[in-house]
């Protein structure tokens, strides 16, 4: 081996010298063995992927080669995505990505403008790669979350944090901050947000893990506090489980960036119409995470699943529609111009800066690591609506309080201002 490449792969386990390799020697895998088929991968500046293939004509052996994808990078190592997706990562000068097959064919079709002959030349390419990197023993793990549960364990895979002082700071804060049922509202959620799809695809009955919702005055505080929980607590970036209106117009691109992670995310900003055009959707997505489905030209059918639960805001109250509410699958808190006018920025960034990011995953580590899901689906399972999912949350937490000599956090209990016409209820009620 060249020095040159010696000195690149000094202190890199296999399957990551192996992509630095195929720039010098090309790799070959085998499509078809039958109809000798093979894919050539070469790495670096002229990295590309041809398909190969030899035959038979008047007796001669001909080999016919053409290019299906031209780039500037390495391909490589494949990746199992959460034990259990194949994946592949690419890196270019500018980017490097961890991708499934299939969101990585998504990207190379729109990225590098391939024709649909070429995706599926590639797809046939990678799926050979993934087939005989796994035969090899030449497959990295990638997790897309710190929180996992892997036969039925749950398993934390974060450092311990300083729970106690964050639990002290963030019950100390409870106290004054403009906003204390949606505070706790998020806080209670945020501790099974995690495992919420975890428990529903082990659910044998229906359980509804419910989503929330932040209505009202803009400059409230609303967008603050969705994010605090959800993006620091879980020390996410914010391209990560930030989505704008736009981000999520359609229920593929929704269900894409939901099914990115298991950790929550926030829709901000989303237009009034969101709950109401989506009703049946949420109401399926709450219990299973799936989302509708998308009949093709070519009679295949698509299903949008998700593994994240989120929060919602909007800049306007909202009507839910009953069956949302009236169950709280989804649990509307509304700001208020007393929200607005009582913020104070100063106490909240000097509290938000206070904390580290991922402090909620510490928090869950302490709770649930090493304990089995199906002990807390049984406790689930007994939920008369998201409330309960709420405090069930609160109840653990306060747990840790005990252990620390920290004041409990209240119960977190439904304004009695309803969210939604209770007129037709009422009518059935009475019947």
């Amino acid at each position: 081996i060249p020095l040159r490449v010696l000195e690149k792969v000094t202190g890199f386990k296999k399957s990551q010298i192996l992509p630095i390799l195929w720039e010098y020697v090309s790799r070959n895998v085998v499509i078809s063995a039958t109809d000798r088929i093979e894919a050539i991968i070469h790495n670096g500046k002229d990295g590309f992927i041809k398909i190969k293939r030899i035959f038979t004509e008047n007796g001669r052996e001909i080999e016919s080669i053409r290019d299906i994808f031209r780039f500037n990078g390495y391909l490589g190592p494949v990746l199992r995505i959460d034990r259990k997706i194949p994946g592949v990562k690419f890196q270019t000068p500018w980017d490097e990505m961890k991708l499934s097959i299939s969101d990585f064919l998504t990207f190379a079709k729109s990225s590098y403008s391939l024709n649909t002959n070429q995706v599926q030349s590639l797809k046939l390419a990678l799926d050979a790669l993934v087939t005989e990197e796994e035969g090899n023993g030449n497959v990295e793990d990638f997790l897309t979350s710190p929180i996992n549960v892997f036969d039925d364990i749950i398993k934390v895979d974060y450092p311990d944090i300083d729970n106690a002082g964050n639990l002290r700071k963030l019950r100390d804060f409870y106290n004054v901050t403009t906003n204390q049922r949606a505070y706790l509202l998020a806080l209670g959620w945020s501790v099974l947000a995690p495992l919420h799809y975890a428990l529903k695809s082990r659910a044998t009955g229906i359980i509804q893990a419910p989503l929330l919702v932040f209505t009202g005055r803009t400059k409230g505080g609303k967008t603050a506090l969705a994010s605090f929980f959800v993006g620091q607590g879980f020390d996410q970036p914010k391209d990560l489980y930030f989505y704008g209106s736009e981000a999520i117009r359609t229920n593929f691109t929704l269900m894409k960036h939901m099914s990115e992670s298991n950790l929550p995310a926030v829709l901000d900003d989303v237009p009034a119409s969101f709950n109401s055009v989506h009703k049946d959707a949420l109401k399926m997505y709450v219990q299973t995470g799936h989302f509708g489905d998308r009949g093709k030209g070519d009679q295949t059918l698509t299903q949008y699943k998700g593994a994240r639960s989120f929060i919602e805001t909007l800049n306007e109250d909202i009507m839910l529609d009953e069956d949302l509410a009236f169950n709280n699958r989804i649990i509307q808190e509304k700001y208020t111009k007393d929200s607005a006018e009582k913020k104070d920025l100063v106490a909240w960034n000097d509290f938000i800066n206070s904390i580290p990011s991922g402090f909620l995953i510490s928090i869950v580590k302490e709770l649930f690591s090493g304990q089995n899901i199906n002990d807390i689906l049984k406790e689930v399972e007994n939920f008369d609506n998201g409330i309960d999912w709420i405090n069930f949350g609160l109840n653990k937490l306060n747990t840790l309080c005990n252990k620390y000599g920290i004041p409990p956090f209240p119960n977190y209990n439904k304004n009695a201002e309803k969210d939604f016409n209770t007129y037709a209820v009422e009518i059935a009620q009475a019947f």
